[in-house]
């Protein structure tokens, strides 16, 4: 079922259409008035989180092979900067704080947030790009296409898998898309509808690891088929995703047990209280490390098994093509569930499934307090002897 934002909502992103195609009109003559030729960049705008900068991924590789002689540019948000360090198919990576992808705290931004806004889109701007991607389907997103100069503008009117929908008065292309798709879907369907690229079959991995980059992605090290590393990010920026502590305990002490697999709790340093919460309360606590991305990347590739929710780092090891096993509540898993053969996820779904996450109707009864210890040590077995090719005897 679609995600579904209230009217009000709808109708403000109506109004700010209206209002951004009034305001911007000098700009939208500018380039059309524009000739074609001159430079050969494309623009990717993904203002928001981990896993929506790494969806782009997806569309490097047909791009490269399609357009060789086009170079890509990426604006993202502040916080993925490193995230495409030294990628051979990235030309530029420019990025701001965009103040209205943040989950909490003031969306409206201080005057020192919009001025690094602005100077990124200046810095887009003097590339002179020819084709700016709007993947998300989001009037902000258009505005910045705009703003950047992007003389062919491609998008989709309708904001992912929701009843959000935009008139697509700022695009030069507007792509329909089923009501129902993957992001890595989305993202793709937008090459094949929009630029008329022949998109083939997805493949994993589609993201590469700054760090012990050859001068090809494809030559990046591959984690040990024999590692016993089961790495756990128990963390989520959104309250409703996360697991009881209680739970987590109980399935890492038994994993540690039954299993004899090394476990290695990790997050960023605001997640430092939980892990500590966690590793202190398991009866042989395990590792634990605080983590930038570059880091965070490097272990995943490492590591046998990634646990974790729906977040950032799920996505992470699903593009990079390392096991992983996610625990979805209210999260739409239709459009964010974790793809690829060494991928399972665990959900239980309510009627409210998917929400916006602001309350929850049920939190003594919660869909995260549904998936139990017992399901996640299932899973997570299964997976191990998969790509390890355990057997019982060896597991004990």
């Amino acid at each position: 079922m679609p995600l579904r934002y209230p009217p009000l909502t709808r109708a403000l992103s109506t109004l700010l259409e209206w209002v951004a195609v009034i305001l911007l009109r000098p700009f939208l003559l500018c380039l059309c008035w524009r000739c074609r030729g001159g430079s050969s960049w494309i623009v990717m705008v993904e203002p928001f989180g981990l896993g929506d900068a790494l969806s782009l991924s997806v569309m490097l590789d047909p791009l490269r092979r399609v357009r060789p002689q086009h170079r890509i540019c990426l604006l993202l948000k502040t916080e993925n900067e490193s995230l495409y360090a030294g990628d051979p198919r990235v030309a530029r990576v420019l990025t701001a704080p965009f103040p209205w992808s943040r989950l909490s705290g003031d969306k409206h931004g201080t005057l020192r947030d919009w001025w690094r806004v602005g100077q990124a889109v200046a810095q887009v701007r003097a590339l002179r790009p020819e084709i700016g991607l709007d993947t998300r389907g989001e009037i902000r997103s258009q505005i910045l296409l705009v703003l950047c100069g992007c003389r062919e503008r491609i998008g989709f009117h309708n904001y992912l898998n929701s009843n959000l929908n935009v008139h697509g008065w700022l695009l030069t292309r507007r792509v329909s898309k089923p009501p129902v798709l993957h992001r890595y879907e989305i993202n793709r369907l937008l090459l094949k509808d929009g630029l008329g690229i022949d998109i083939g079959a997805l493949s994993f991995p589609t993201y590469f690891p700054p760090r012990g980059r050859g001068g090809d992605p494809s030559e990046t090290d591959k984690p040990s088929p024999a590692s016993s590393l089961v790495l756990v990010h128990p963390g989520a920026r959104w309250i409703y995703r996360r697991w009881p502590t209680e739970y987590w305990v109980a399935a890492l002490d038994q994993l540690m047990e039954e299993k004899g697999v090394q476990i290695r709790l990790v997050g960023m340093p605001a997640e430092e209280y939980l892990l500590r919460e966690i590793a202190g309360a398991c009866r042989r606590p395990p590792d634990v490390r605080m983590t930038s991305l570059a880091d965070l990347a490097q272990w995943i590739q490492e590591a046998a098994l990634l646990i974790c929710l729906d977040s950032g780092p799920m996505h992470m090891a699903v593009t990079m093509g390392i096991p992983v096993l996610a625990l979805f509540g209210p999260g739409d898993a239709d459009l964010w569930r974790p793809l690829g053969l060494h991928a399972r996820f665990l959900q239980v779904k309510y009627s409210c499934n998917p929400c916006l996450q602001k309350v929850c109707v049920v939190p003594h009864d919660s869909c995260m307090m549904k998936i139990l210890p017992e399901q996640v040590i299932a899973a997570a077995g299964e997976l191990l002897r998969r790509n390890l090719n355990l057997n019982p005897e060896t597991e004990k």
